[in-house]
């Protein structure tokens, strides 16, 4: 799955974090989104932001019984 590193005004931060990230075992050749925060968000968490995200697999199916019931009730859990 691919890894994104998102930036607000923080390139050069985001180039090290993918540095460090390409260091580690198997994660050479991962693929890597890159994309800038846009200027609404980047308002609130203000300039040299980085933030890095992954996918991981579906949790859904491995929820408690009253997580399930909750959802059901309309609650989210």
């Amino acid at each position: 799955m691919p890894i994104g590193i998102m930036t607000a005004d923080a390139e050069k931060e985001g180039d090290f974090l993918e540095a460090l990230l390409r260091r580690e075992s198997g994660c050479e050749t991962i693929p890597v989104i890159r994309s800038s925060i846009s200027p609404i968000l980047g308002s609130h968490v203000g300039p040299n932001m980085v933030a890095m995200v992954f996918w991981g697999s579906d949790r859904r199916e491995k929820k408690t019984l009253a997580n399930h019931i909750s959802s059901l009730l309309g609650n989210k859990a």
